[in-house]
């Protein structure tokens, strides 16, 4: 995704839990939002997957749309969202434990598109000699400063 920007994707239990499941995200860093209800205001990082209703049932995919915060480096960034939870069979302190990871590559806004070009001279082949110990030469520029 790209700095400023969102992205959205989907996540549900892989089977029936024992108890309703809870999953938190979490990456550690306040950079990259997370959204988990688009009808409430503000910043929601959970998901709760229920064992037998109809709304939110655990076989349900449910959507996490994510806001990448920007900022003034030019550096590109990359996020481990975890997943987990601390409910029944899906406990991250179960044995075994249960967690799931999406890895998240924040493309930065900031970097400057190139103006120049990269001029060698002279334009063509340069062909050498084998064994030739005078070799040949050639000049690398940038047609704009950097």
């Amino acid at each position: 995704m790209t700095e400023g920007g969102q992205a959205t994707y989907q996540v549900r239990l892989k089977t029936q839990p024992s108890v309703n499941v809870t999953v938190a995200i979490n990456t550690g860093d306040l950079r990259l939002r997370y959204d988990t209800d688009p009808d409430t205001a503000g910043r929601q990082d959970t998901l709760t997957f229920n064992r037998t209703d109809q709304t939110n049932l655990w076989s349900d995919y449910q959507t996490v749309t994510l806001f990448a915060e920007h900022d003034d480096d030019m550096d590109d960034k990359v996020f481990r969202a975890n997943h987990s939870s601390a409910d029944g069979d899906y406990s991250w302190e179960g044995n075994p434990p249960v967690f799931g990871v999406v890895t998240v590559t924040v493309t930065d806004d900031d970097k400057p598109t190139p103006s120049g070009t990269i001029q060698i001279s002279p334009a063509g082949t340069l062909t050498i000699d084998e064994g030739d110990s005078t070799g040949g030469t050639f000049q690398v520029s940038l047609s704009t400063a950097p």
